[in-house]
């Protein structure tokens, strides 16, 4: 799934940390990532949605619950 896919299916991110071109990576849930955008819950139901990107190759989707807890949605860690 390329970057207008998931745009398409989940629509504008909340919020974005990092780009692309971001020269430094980060860790989280599995993966290394420099681009991450950020999705509130579209059910109510406590989660965050938080799809990582590697430059333009997507990483995973993950559901983020607050407590840190979460499950892969789309992709797993690598």
């Amino acid at each position: 799934m390329d970057r207008a896919a998931v745009w398409q299916r989940y629509g504008p991110p909340r919020s974005q940390d990092g780009s692309a071109n971001e020269p430094r990576s980060h860790e989280a849930c599995g993966v290394t990532w420099n681009e991450r955008w950020r999705y509130a819950d579209p059910d109510g139901a406590g989660w965050d949605r938080l799809v990582f990107w590697y430059r333009y190759d997507l990483r995973g989707v993950f559901r983020v619950w607050a407590d840190g807890t979460y499950e892969a949605e789309l992709g797993a860690p690598s």
